[in-house]
This record gives C-alpha cells, sequence and structure tokens, in this order.
C-alpha cells in the first residue's frame, strides 16, 4: 500500500505541480483514504520525503549496478553511473516536479533539506565501493562519493548538455583522481633479498 501511494505522488508530479496536489488527490489515485496516508506516511511533508527517498534507492541502486558492470575499470564504472544516474533522473518525476513546476519543496528536500538523501546516497555508494573496490582508502573513497552526488544533484537541477555527453565529463574530471587512488592503493612489490 505504501508503494502504491507513492506510485500515486509520483504519477500525480507528472501530471501537476507539487503545490496543487493534494492529500486527498493522493489518496484517489491510490485507492485508499487519506487517514491511511496520514497513518503510513504522515503529513505532505513527510509524504514528499518518503517519495524522495524512495526515489533516491532507486536511483542509486542503478548506480550500484553499473559500477558493478563496469568493475574491472573503475575510471570507466564512475563515468557508467554518472551516465545512468543522468539519463534515469532526466525523466524522474522529481526533476520535473523542480524543473518544470518550480516547486520549491522538492528542490529543498535536494538542497538545503538534503542531508537524509546525501546520507543515503553516500552510505549506500560507500558501501558498494568498498564491496568492489576493498583496496581504496576509505577517504578517497568518501572523497568522490561526496562529490559525485553533488556534482550529479547539480547537474540534474541544472543541466548543461545531454546526460551523455554531462556523464562523459564528469569521466574525464574524475578519471585522474580515480587513477591516483587505484595506484596509491596498490602494493608495491618488494624488491628482491640482497638489491
Amino acid at each position: 500500500m505504501r508503494e502504491a501511494i507513492l506510485d500515486s505522488v509520483g504519477e500525480l508530479l507528472s501530471e501537476r505541480p507539487w503545490s496543487v496536489i493534494r492529500m486527498a488527490d493522493v489518496a484517489e489515485r491510490a485507492e485508499v483514504n487519506r487517514q491511511t496516508i496520514y497513518q503510513l506516511l504522515g503529513s505532505r511533508d513527510e509524504l514528499a520525503q518518503a517519495y524522495v527517498l524512495r526515489e533516491t534507492q532507486r536511483l542509486v541502486t542503478t548506480v550500484v549496478e553499473a559500477l558493478w558492470r563496469e568493475s574491472g575499470d573503475p575510471a570507466a564504472a564512475i563515468e557508467a553511473a554518472f551516465g545512468v544516474f543522468l539519463v534515469s533522473a532526466a525523466t524522474n518525476p522529481i526533476r520535473k516536479a523542480v524543473l518544470d513546476h518550480g516547486s520549491d519543496e522538492f528542490l529543498s528536500l535536494l538542497s538545503t533539506h538534503g542531508a537524509p538523501v546525501m546520507i543515503l546516497a553516500g552510505e549506500t555508494l560507500t558501501t558498494a565501493i568498498r564491496e568492489i573496490w576493498p583496496f581504496l582508502d576509505l577517504a578517497d573513497v568518501n572523497l568522490v562519493v561526496e562529490n559525485g552526488i553533488r556534482l550529479a544533484l547539480s547537474h540534474t537541477a541544472l543541466p548543461s548538455g545531454t546526460p551523455e555527453d554531462t556523464a562523459a565529463a564528469l569521466g574525464r574530471l574524475f578519471r585522474p583522481l580515480i587513477r591516483i587512488a587505484v595506484s596509491a592503493a596498490q602494493p608495491t612489490e618488494s624488491p628482491e633479498p640482497g638489491l
């Protein structure tokens, strides 16, 4: 039922601004009563937060899958991760709510009140990267993850090109850092005794 309610939020966001969507509209679309929404998800603001976090988890899951697919080449994996995120985010109802409808509520959930999004995405990505490349230094992983998330959100909110072109540019930007992190983490070969 919770998923049906959140799906209804996404459908409604694709049609009209959040500012005119009432809890009664969500309830009608989800075929539940308003009280059910309040019991499961809380207030209107809490409903918006739950929707943003659900969509964040979905997007981050696709990013983790891209990292695993390209795990043999960390630099290519980062570019693929940006690509998957930016392409998926471009059609997400949250982006439409922010860019097309000027929803300050959703914009703030991704910016000034975006800590829950940053924490969820950051923890999920850090865990995945540590599983895929356990030899990487945690400080380097944190640097890539935090700045990668911030740049991805920024390019989603204010695109400067196609998702594919932006992903390629971000891949070029991160490639030197990835190479440094990987080479710093690789064990150096010990010289033969007596050399």
